[in-house]
């Protein structure tokens, strides 16, 4: 068996309130609620209850509007009819996705048939096999029919509970590298005679406006707020008063104390200017000590209208900080930027809090050595240079663990690292390059890289990977080929490559599918399980 691929690395710079509704179904409910999949056969009772009669092999998704972070669901239901294998009552936690086949979310499901009460999470319409190994549960009773049942779920940070008439029966944390953290609720029913007499949704993002918030800029205004007290002072004051930031000045930036440590939910800024032109987004940064500081959230301004108005940019942050550093990026270098007030929302972060925090930490995989700034090879790296650019390539597995782009003195890549699938009469093993173990380097061209290499979860397989920079100096290209060392039987072999731009390149930034880049994009930020852009197998296609 031989097979070779060769991938390209480019060093390239890439009010809040707690609520609740149910109490019936009103008779407007599809305002609130979008059919999504199968048929409308749904019926409202003049109680204000809904009855779905599902045949055989036929189904319905109704999905609402609302999209929340932590958030409880109860629904009471009864089954009139469930005798098949997939008579269900399903709810879909946290579901996001750009169409319903692709959708994301958290899948529980009520199988009277089979006393069956499940959860499972999916990802981009698949499901996540080791999200089910997490779970821990018992199994409820059999469930008669014509009985009301009441289901609840209960999601804080990545903590998940379920239960079926005030009994727990599921909990499970979802911790793995893709938390699903946001998103909206749909229920459904599958081959059942089913009554729903209320579906209750209630948020738990208890928060409430932060007072006392003091700040200071890094990067003053250009006029305006001489005294450090407009952002903070409750009101959008005159124009002629507000921060004002002229074209072409450095880029906003502002460090707010917020006077103790606390979980933030979100934030909001609000000026008097003409919203197209004013602030196109703004970088949210958090710190315990206004000193090390780490990517909260980005907001976006979706409002584009050109006419001078009162408006606002609001987001999630969802992180834990006593210190909140806002930086504000202009649509263009030659527009100006106008500040009138800031808000904070939050509360004193409870250990869940902390823990949804955490899921958010930019992950660059495990801990690897520093790299250095040796000019050819360090005790833990060998080192690719140009004019332009400079890689880091480890001695131990021939991992990429660094690249500078030295025409602007920036890091931006972390790591690049291959990921095997090995296909075999006997069973499939996943493998990954951090196991890969460096077993030769031999001669090549200067300017090239030439390692040999093992990996003990792929017997009886070379690995030989070549580093090379490119002609131009600013990329590199690295080819990897696969050679069988025994007469085992037929075996297939797949390879891939996934890579962690440094936190502050991919925070704000777009991903861009097609090989001209005038495809799909997609704001990095909005990217929390893995996505496909453009379409595969076409030239510079990615899953991100």
């Amino acid at each position: 068996m031989r097979a070779t691929t060769a991938i390209v690395i480019l060093c390239a710079v890439l009010g809040p309130c707690l609520s609740a509704w149910g109490a019936g179904f009103p008779e407007n409910w599809k305002d609130q609620w979008r059919l999504v999949s199968g048929e409308d056969l749904a019926t409202r009772n003049d109680d204000g209850s809904l009855e779905v009669q599902a045949a055989e092999g036929r189904n319905c998704w109704w999905l609402n509007t609302e999209q929340m972070h932590d958030y409880s669901v109860t629904a009471r239901v009864k089954f009139l009819r469930a005798e098949g294998k997939y008579s269900s009552f399903n709810l879909m936690l946290r579901s996001s996705g750009d169409t319903w086949d692709k959708r994301n979310g958290f899948w529980v499901y009520l199988r009277p048939l089979y006393r069956g009460l499940h959860i499972q999470k999916v990802m981009d319409g698949k499901l996540d096999t080791e999200f089910e190994k997490r779970v821990e549960g018992i199994r409820p009773n059999a469930t008669p029919l014509g009985e009301w049942m009441t289901l609840r779920c209960e999601l804080r940070g990545t903590n998940i509970k379920v239960s079926l008439d005030d009994q727990l029966y599921l909990s499970v944390t979802d911790d793995d590298a893709f938390p699903i953290l946001s998103g909206r609720l749909a229920f459904g029913f599958g081959d059942s005679h089913v009554i729903v007499s209320d579906i209750t949704q209630t948020s738990l993002d208890e928060a409430a406006k932060l007072d006392g918030v003091t700040y200071s800029y890094l990067n003053r205004p250009t006029r305006g707020d001489g005294t450090a007290t407009i952002l903070t002072d409750g009101m959008v004051n005159p124009r002629e008063d507000q921060a004002f930031w002229r074209m072409l000045s450095d880029r906003p930036e502002i460090v707010f104390d917020l006077g103790s440590e606390y979980f933030v939910t979100s934030i909001v800024l609000r000026a008097f200017s003409s919203p197209a032109v004013n602030i196109d987004s703004a970088d949210i940064l958090g710190s315990a000590d206004n000193e090390s500081w780490q990517t909260l959230a980005s907001i976006r301004n979706e409002d584009g209208r050109r006419a001078d108005a009162e408006h606002e940019i609001a987001g999630p942050v969802r992180g834990v900080a006593r210190y909140v550093k806002l930086l504000l990026n202009r649509p263009a270098a030659d527009q100006d930027v106008e500040l009138a007030e800031v808000e904070f929302f939050g509360r004193t972060p409870t250990d869940a809090d902390r823990e949804a925090a955490a899921a958010k930490t930019y992950d660059i995989g495990p801990e690897m050595p520093p790299t250095t700034d040796a000019a050819e090879a360090d005790e833990h790296y060998w080192y690719l240079q140009s004019p332009h650019a400079r890689f880091a390539v480890s001695r131990t597995n021939g991992l990429v663990a660094g690249g500078w782009y030295l025409d602007h003195a920036t890091r931006c890549i972390e790591r690049i690292a291959d990921h095997y699938h090995l296909y075999t009469r006997a069973g499939d093993t996943d493998a990954d390059e951090y196991a890969d173990e460096v077993i030769e380097r031999r001669d090549g061209p200067a300017g090239t890289l030439r390692l040999v290499c093992t990996n003990p979860a792929l017997p009886n397989l070379r690995i030989e990977k070549l580093y090379t920079i490119s002609d131009d100096g600013r990329r590199l290209v690295k080819r990897v080929g696969f050679t069988s060392t025994s007469d085992a039987a037929d075996r297939f072999i797949t390879h891939g490559t996934g890579g962690v731009l440094v936190e502050q390149f991919r925070r704000g930034g777009v991903y861009l599918g097609s090989d001209r880049g005038l495809g799909a994009r997609l704001f990095a930020d909005d990217v929390t399980v893995p996505r496909q852009i453009g379409t595969i197998g076409a030239p510079n296609s990615k899953t991100v």
